[in-house]
């Protein structure tokens, strides 16, 4: 019985779940980087080589447990060399991404970044010693002790960030009972009833009886004396960060990265470029009653300490409503579709508290694997606040959502503020903000009217185009 729940289970991941597909045709239309020969046995922090000959699409082994891994960029490395005429790179480039996606075939499933390069040799010889095959980069697993010390520096970061002003405001954990006498006037029928005869009511005649004239009962004033308790607050200091401090904090903590940066391309680099992409997502956007669901898990260090600053920083706006924040399980090993959990509210607004429940949530678990359940968080909230709530989703642009098919069953717009989209953009936020009549945000745009564009049209985002195709968008590679 256990085993059949669990294979139920697996079927309903697989038909829930979307297929980002990527045609090997729209990967050869890539246009080559001509590159130096690079050292295809140099060892770098979350980096692999997938080795294959000089003019084979045969890999010189196993890597079949590359698929669990959360990959983000992938490179085709060749040699320019060619002795035939007659000789094809482009058929050869299809072999190898077919051999590619035969041993892993999750790579052609997930948000990765393709480029090609062409290293620039001039005999047989050189190029029989250039790297041919794969180069892919991933971001590496948490450990549960990792993670907990990720945390802790990240807090101990946000602690620097001290208040330079505060007020005095209530404090609802202080409480005093005052007991307070009101008197309230009230009617209640008086044993008599109205006559329906306008004449008979102006000689004040009165009945005993209501009768089948559904006479109306005579009403007579009555005084009632109640006691009740009012809790009254102590009073406490709340304290507010000014811009002025928050900028230079900022600065300070701005070169934060994911990860070590690449030799080959600088990728983790790049993340020095969305410093302060929260803080400006929201100065150019006003949303008010916000409902910010947070994905927390390994990959958001950075973007989750731009959020908590934005927190500190606009404490007595009083414009969020609530915080979610999610880790796709809490550890969970098996992960069912709508059902992942992981999921923690904070209703409260105070600084304290909004932290003290997003390191519950960041402890509590770390995803592990490359997709995350959005929207399961996502119906969690509009269940709980409906109509009364504008949805902000800050979402990891490297994962894509495990739960991609139960979309339709949110019913209010999401605003997607997207982290990590230097390279182009998860086509799953643009279905997902298309889809609900919401919004995608980056560092630099504000994608508001995704949902007029019809089928077949071009949009261009960053330098990538996009085209929306059977009601997803999907990208145009070459562009």
């Amino acid at each position: 019985m256990k085993k059949l729940f669990i294979l139920l289970l697996i079927i309903l991941v697989r038909k829930t779940n979307f297929k980002a597909q990527i045609e090997i045709q729209d990967l050869l239309s890539i246009k080559p980087q001509f590159v130096n020969p690079i050292d295809g046995d140099a060892q770098f922090a979350n980096q692999t080589f997938m080795h294959m000959n000089f003019d084979s699409s045969s890999f010189e082994r196993d890597y079949k447990n590359l698929n669990q891994l959360q990959v983000i960029r992938i490179v085709l490395y060749y040699s320019d060399y060619q002795e035939s005429g007659s000789f094809s790179q482009p058929k050869l480039n299809k072999m190898r991404f077919e051999s590619l996606f035969k041993v892993c075939p999750s790579f052609k499933e997930k948000p990765i970044k393709f480029l090609v390069r062409a290293q620039k040799v001039k005999d047989r010889e050189a190029a029989k010693n250039c790297f041919h095959g794969f180069l892919v980069e991933y971001i590496k697993r948490e450990t549960k002790k990792e993670r907990a010390e990720k945390t802790a520096a990240m807090l101990t970061k946000l602690k620097s960030l001290k208040a330079d002003s505060c007020v005095q405001v209530d404090d609802s954990s202080r409480t005093v009972l005052n007991r307070k006498v009101k008197r309230h006037k009230e009617f209640v029928p008086n044993g008599r009833y109205k006559p329906n005869f306008m004449g008979w009511n102006k000689l004040g005649l009165t009945f005993k009886k209501e009768s089948m004239w559904e006479r109306k009962p005579i009403m007579k004033p009555q005084i009632t004396r109640t006691e009740t308790s009012v809790s009254s607050f102590a009073k406490k200091e709340e304290c507010h960060v000014s811009k002025k401090k928050y900028e230079a904090w900022r600065k300070k903590y701005s070169v934060s990265k994911r990860m070590t940066p690449s030799r080959y391309g600088g990728f983790y680099s790049q993340t020095k470029k969305e410093h302060n992409l929260i803080e400006q997502v929201f100065k150019r956007n006003v949303w008010k009653n916000q409902v910010v669901v947070t994905d927390v898990t390994g990959s958001m260090y950075h973007y989750i300490t731009q959020l908590m600053a934005w927190h500190k920083l606009n404490l007595k706006s009083g414009d969020v409503k609530a915080s979610y924040f999610f880790n796709d399980g809490d550890f969970k090993r098996l992960k069912p579709v709508g059902n992942t959990g992981g999921i923690y509210l904070e209703e409260d607004s105070k600084y304290a508290k909004v932290e003290d429940k997003l390191s519950f949530t960041m402890l509590r678990g770390g995803g592990g694997d490359a997709p995350e359940n959005d929207i399961e968080a996502l119906i969690e909230a509009q269940e709980k606040y409906g109509v009364k709530g504008n949805y902000i989703l800050i979402a990891d642009n490297f994962a894509n959502m495990r739960d991609y098919g139960l979309i339709e069953k949110l019913r209010y717009p999401v605003h997607v503020i997207l982290c990590g989209s230097w390279y182009g953009i998860n086509t799953q936020y643009l279905d997902l903000a298309r889809k609900t009549s919401g919004s995608v945000h980056t560092m630099e745009e504000d994608l508001k009217e995704l949902a007029i564009l019809q089928e077949g049209q071009i949009i261009e985002i960053a330098k990538n185009k996009y085209r929306l195709k059977n009601g997803k968008f999907i990208k145009v590679f070459g562009s």
